[in-house]
């Protein structure tokens, strides 16, 4: 009896060990696909912002609303059917008032009407014409939205590993002053420093840890800068996917090369390139109201009347009637409106070709600039680095003529100075020529990759 209990007992603690690990596997894996969820790299802030920002989706639904106007413009071609149907009921007093009788009748008549455009100057081809290069002229601003959001949310993407590459930076910087600090500490309770030297670095060390916080809230803003482009609610957890490396690499493609590559392909140009033609059939259906229009027209229609002696299904069979006729009209006056609106119509033409060239003055003088910036920015960056080379090998000697005594604190903080600017202004030209030229790749079509 006791080894059958002791076998139970046995039985009942190992079953609960194995639940006890699926358990924490669950809640590790749980916390894992957490994890990972709260990670973004620049893909996916890409590929969620195309779907889900507000400026992209209103473009999306302006684009639906056109292909409306397309599919109505399409439909006008067939005829049309409309049913009337007319139920009425009478009441008349009899010839004999005083007998107070009267008559009452119910009537009813019914008609199908339906009208088809043979002839209006070719109207409603041009209207269908215009109608499907508006919905590819929409396509076009739908890709130009997404654009400008995909530029926006990699510089605020870059932005954020600056960020926190400074958080990184000042953290090294506030352990190790706060390592000198400590060992001047015992130096000066030794007697081998003047006060004044422990109190310098204890300062430099102030220093150090207020530039840390700083560094903190302006990863801190970055964040939310990217998060707001992205609309996620302030409660999501988000965090960005550092990639291992960030080098700059110079792109070498002549100004001219990526001024043609962007005029041939960029979106803004297509979508001008289409209202231009777009505009022509406008100008082409304001024309086509100088013409006549031939409409043919077909009724079917019957009736019925309870005062006949027939009843309903006979009289509805016997009263059947139909017509069918051409209608041709022509507007001999009609006070100016025609000419007036082909005159407007031209000059929405002549618009639309001015709209174009300055769509590729602009665009011209944008793929100029990013590659000005990315030539100034590559060369600036050229001179950071190299003065932080210099100035990481001075603060380098700096710091171990510090720990043999070899130099003042004094001596020590003007070079460390000098090397947290070199550093400052290497991080920030990084940055600069990091954004430059994926800005400038972008222009010429290539994806936006770090």
């Amino acid at each position: 009896m006791r080894s059958c209990l002791l076998r139970e007992v046995r039985l009942i603690v190992i079953i609960v060990i194995k639940l006890s690990i699926v358990f924490a596997t669950s809640d590790l894996y749980a916390q894992q696909t957490n994890d990972a969820d709260s990670v973004w790299s620049l893909t996916r802030c890409i590929a969620y912002a195309r779907q889900n920002n507000l400026q992209v989706t209103s473009s999306r639904l302006n684009e639906q609303a056109i292909e409306q106007d397309l599919l109505l413009s399409k439909a006008a071609k067939y005829p049309n059917l409309v049913a009337t149907a007319t139920q009425a009921l009478g009441n008349s007093n009899a010839n004999n008032f005083s007998a107070g009788t009267s008559n009452s009748s119910f009537s009813g008549s019914y008609l199908l009407n339906s009208a088809f455009t043979l002839y209006n100057g070719n109207y409603l081809n041009n209207d269908i014409r215009q109608k499907d290069l508006q919905v590819k002229a929409a396509q076009q601003d739908v890709l130009a939205t997404e654009n400008n959001i995909i530029l926006q949310i990699t510089q605020a993407y870059l932005q954020i590993i600056l960020a926190k590459e400074n958080v990184t930076y000042f953290t090294n910087l506030v352990q190790t002053a706060q390592a000198q600090t400590q060992e001047a500490t015992v130096k000066f309770k030794a007697g081998s420093i003047a006060k004044t030297e422990l109190a310098q670095l204890q300062s430099q060390l102030s220093s150090d840890q207020y530039g840390l916080v700083n560094a903190t809230n302006t990863e801190r803003q970055a964040i939310f800068n990217l998060k707001q482009l992205l609309q996620l609610p302030a409660n999501a957890d988000f965090q960005i996917e550092m990639p291992d490396t960030l080098h700059v690499i110079a792109d070498h493609t002549s100004l001219t090369d990526a001024e043609n590559a962007a005029l041939k392909q960029r979106p803004e140009i297509k979508s001008s390139e289409i209202a231009r033609k777009a505009a022509h059939y406008q100008l082409l259906k304001e024309v086509a109201a100088r013409k006549p229009l031939l409409i043919l027209n077909s009724s079917l229609a019957s009736n019925y009347s309870n005062n006949l002696p027939k009843d309903y299904g006979s009289q509805i069979d016997h009263n059947i009637y139909g017509r069918t006729g051409l209608t041709l009209s022509f507007a001999l006056f009609n006070n100016r409106s025609v000419k007036t609106n082909i005159a407007k119509a031209q000059i929405a033409s002549e618009q639309s070709d001015v709209d174009l060239r300055n769509t590729q003055t602009i665009l011209s003088q944008q793929v100029e600039q990013a590659y000005i910036n990315s030539l100034n920015t590559q060369a600036l960056l050229d001179a950071a680095q190299k003065q932080l080379d210099a100035n990481e090998q001075s603060f380098s000697i700096s710091q171990e003529q510090l720990r043999l005594g070899a130099i003042t604190a004094i001596d020590f903080l003007v070079q460390k100075n000098l090397y947290v600017q070199a550093m400052q202004l290497y991080l920030q030209a990084k940055y600069n020529a990091q954004i430059a030229v994926q800005v400038y790749r972008f222009y010429k079509g290539d994806p936006i990759e770090l």
